[in-house]
C-alpha cells in the first residue's frame, strides 16, 4: 500500500474529515503524525473519530505529538498545567461538553508510538536533527516530539509537522524531508501527502480550515 500522511489536526474535526475525502483506504495506509488534540474546537470529537478510524482500519497509524504528551503529563499531575495555555483549555472544554472523561486520552493514547518507519520513510512529529544524541525520547527537548530546526539527512525521507509553514508543504532537499504542518488550527490549511512506500512523492493535498473548527464558540 502507498502512504497517506496527514499533518497536525489540532481538534479541527471538520477539516480533517474533508481532507480524508482524498484518502483511499483500499490502497493507502493512513498515518497521522501527532497533535490530534488542542487549539481547535473539537478535540474530543477528533479523538473519538480517530479511535473509530483505527478500529475500522487497523493499519491506520496514530503517532504521538508534543500536545498529546503534554496532555498526558497533565492527567498524571494537574499541577503541570502549562499545557492548558498551549490549547489544553479548549481540549478540556471539549471533553466536558461531550461528557468524555479526560483520562480516556491516557487510556487510548498513552502508548502511541513516537515514529513510524520502513526502509525508505521515517515519519515523526518533529523530526531528527543533526548532532542529537537521543532523538527517540519523548521528554528530550531536542527529540522527535519537540525539535524545531534543520533536519538531518538520515538516508530516508523524513515527514514531519510540529512547526507550521506558510507556503504549503515544504520539501527540503538537503535533509530529504517534508514539513506538512500548514497551520490548520490557525485558520490556514490541513495538509496530507501521498508517498509510495519507497518514499516517492505521488501527490499532496491541502484543504482550507473549516471556520467552525476555529471560530469562537
Amino acid at each position: 500500500m502507498d502512504l497517506f500522511i496527514i499533518g497536525d489536526v489540532h481538534g479541527c474535526l471538520h477539516t480533517f474529515r474533508r481532507l480524508l475525502d482524498h484518502w483511499d483506504p483500499e490502497k493507502e495506509q493512513l498515518i497521522q503524525l501527532g497533535d490530534i488534540i488542542d487549539r481547535g474546537n473539537f478535540a474530543a470529537e477528533t479523538f473519538r473519530f480517530c479511535n473509530l478510524l483505527k478500529g475500522k482500519y487497523p493499519s491506520t497509524v496514530l503517532l504521538k505529538g508534543n500536545h498529546e504528551q503534554a496532555c498526558l503529563e497533565y492527567i498524571e499531575d494537574p499541577y503541570i498545567d502549562h499545557w492548558l495555555d498551549w490549547g489544553g483549555r479548549k481540549t478540556v472544554e471539549s471533553f466536558e461538553r461531550v461528557g468524555l472523561p479526560l483520562k480516556t486520552v491516557k487510556e487510548n493514547f498513552g502508548n502511541l508510538p513516537l515514529y513510524w518507519e520502513n526502509e525508505y520513510v521515517f515519519v515523526s512529529h518533529a523530526g531528527i536533527g543533526p548532532g542529537i544524541e537521543d532523538p527517540i525520547n519523548e521528554k528530550a527537548s531536542q527529540g522527535v516530539l519537540w525539535y524545531r530546526g534543520p533536519l538531518k539527512n538520515i538516508g530516508k525521507v523524513q515527514v514531519i509537522g510540529h512547526t507550521p509553514v506558510d507556503a504549503g508543504p515544504v520539501y527540503d532537499e538537503a535533509s530529504n524531508s517534508w514539513n506538512i504542518d500548514t497551520g490548520a488550527c490557525y485558520g490556514k490549511k490541513l495538509t496530507g501527502i501521498k508517498l509510495t512506500r519507497e518514499g516517492k512523492l505521488i501527490q499532496h493535498f491541502s484543504v482550507e480550515t473549516v471556520r467552525e473548527d476555529v471560530e469562537l464558540m
